[in-house]
């Protein structure tokens, strides 16, 4: 039997149903839809119906219209609603190579610098030269440090270059040693130590060193002196010797007395004019082209749960690494800072008030 049309709609009041009926079938939506059309779609297996804005689908959630947006770093990508019947994708690209990556952070850090070496190391670099005469030149003053006692300071007759040229006095002078006491001082020529001629008689201006002679004459010398050979000699062997200056307060110790058996030879002396030249030469390479300093915070007000500290920046650069340690224990600390070539700012999250010299600041950079 050929469909039956009806030019008005069919009543169901009797019994409010259709029986074998079914909905139209579409592999997809129809075009032009009316609010309230029906289809079933063949590709979804689904019923779907028309809200007068989209399609809803039998066993599926209705949601609102809402927006999704896709950012990276605050900048949109993409938007796209939620209900609609297409599909929509969004694209991320993931860096595979460096220029991807983009450019790295402006501020690294690096370790703390202490000394103008490093700082100047920095720009201008260590060439294998330099590294090579470096390694020379600590092996030349190793070599001077074990004639040299440690105790040796500015204010030691034995580092004082003045004392030293007025005991020896004239080239032919001659060590002629070490004495614990003055009574240890030789009565015999013969035990004399020889010269570098092989002489063992004393001549004028050869000197020894004396640890203790509080007995000699009856005076009181207490400590290390010098003592010059005048030229007389006696039967005692000793009398030709007189104190001329106090070395130490106390007795050297036996590094001090090693120092003065052993002497600085003339190469060790020419060495110590070769070390003194390298390391001019070093210093002038490495001159002159790193930076650092550091600075300690002003009491800082909080605002808006923030304290704020203005540093300035006196290497006059961007290109600057700053590092942040509490001044009273020295841990090292992370905090947010900005860097422009007259300015650090530094701003610290925090509820309270920060007193003056809580943190030190280390800024370490190359020169601009």
């Amino acid at each position: 039997m050929p469909p039956m049309k009806y030019g008005s709609g069919i009543d169901f009041q009797k019994t409010g149903r259709i029986y074998n009926g079914g909905w139209e079938e579409r592999p997809s939506a129809p075009t032009n839809p009316f609010e309230g059309q029906q289809y079933y779609d063949t590709t979804l297996h689904k019923t779907g119906t028309f809200n007068g804005t989209n399609w809803e689908y039998s066993n599926s959630q209705t949601v609102n219209n809402a927006t999704i947006t896709i950012q990276k770093n605050s900048t949109t990508v993409q938007s796209f609603t939620l209900n609609q019947s297409t599909d929509e994708t969004i694209n991320i690209t993931v860096p595979t190579t460096a220029s991807d990556v983009g450019a790295l952070p402006s501020s690294t850090t690096i370790n703390d610098l202490t000394t103008t070496a490093q700082q100047n190391a920095i720009n201008s670099g260590i060439t294998s030269a330099l590294v090579s005469q470096i390694g020379t030149n600590q092996t030349n003053i190793n070599t001077i440090n074990d004639k040299i006692p440690a105790e040796a300071t500015s204010s030691n007759k034995l580092a004082d270059k003045q004392y030293v040229d007025n005991a020896i006095q004239t080239n032919s002078a001659h060590f002629r040693g070490n004495w614990a006491t003055w009574a240890n001082v030789p009565t015999d020529v013969n035990d004399y130590p020889a010269d570098d001629d092989g002489n063992k008689t004393p001549t004028v201006n050869d000197y020894m060193v004396v640890q203790n002679a509080s007995d000699y004459t009856g005076e009181t010398l207490e400590g290390a002196w010098q003592f010059t050979y005048t030229g007389t000699w006696a039967t005692n062997g000793k009398a030709g010797w007189l104190p001329r200056f106090q070395i130490n307060e106390n007795p050297l110790t036996p590094s001090q007395q090693a120092a003065l058996d052993s002497g600085i030879t003339s190469s060790l002396v020419t060495q110590i004019s070769t070390n003194a030249n390298n390391i001019s030469n070093i210093q002038t390479a490495l001159s002159g082209t790193a930076y650092c300093f550091a600075d300690t915070n002003p009491a800082l007000s909080v605002s808006g749960g923030v304290c704020t500290w203005s540093i300035t920046n006196s290497i006059g650069t961007k290109n600057v690494s700053v590092e942040f340690f509490l001044e009273q224990t020295g841990e090292m600390i992370r905090t947010y800072y900005e860097v422009t070539a007259s300015t650090i700012t530094v701003k610290f999250n925090s509820t309270a008030n920060i007193s003056a010299g809580a943190y030190r600041a280390v800024v370490t950079g190359l020169k601009a």
